[in-house]
């Protein structure tokens, strides 16, 4: 009885750990906010999503924010300018959404890139200073 009520409890933890593990988004900014790493998703103009929710690396230049994925073990990016904030975001987030101005995006020339972190972050500012 005792080996049954170990194993059960040792599923409980690992289960609850993967379930935690999985809850949690990345989130980095430097100390000056250029440099930044928030979960992004690829959509289309119509807000359908084209992928799911992806570690995402920003760098804030001059001519706009250079983001960069991860896909299929390869580091793929572009120039984006901000282009609008979300009204409605989830509780402590903000929502940025991007358009592509570099070079085409590998699913679509179109593509919106929306990046989602908590509404505290350094980067916010800097973000909503970006807007037109």
């Amino acid at each position: 009885m005792g080996d049954l009520l170990w194993s059960v409890i040792t599923i409980g933890i690992v289960v609850g750990a993967g379930w935690l593990a999985f809850r949690m988004e990345p989130h980095y900014v430097s100390k000056d906010g250029r440099r930044m790493i928030v979960a992004g998703q690829l959509i289309t103009p119509q807000g359908a999503s084209l992928g799911r929710w992806r570690e995402t690396k920003l760098r804030v230049t001059a001519n706009g924010v250079v983001a960069e994925q991860r896909r299929m073990l390869r580091r793929r990016g572009s120039l984006f300018r901000v282009v609008s904030e979300s009204e409605a975001p989830p509780r402590k987030k903000a929502v940025f959404v991007m358009r592509n101005i570099g070079e085409p995006n590998e699913v679509t020339d179109d593509a919106l890139l929306t990046i989602r972190l908590p509404a505290s972050s350094r980067g916010v500012a800097l973000l909503r200073e970006m807007l037109p």
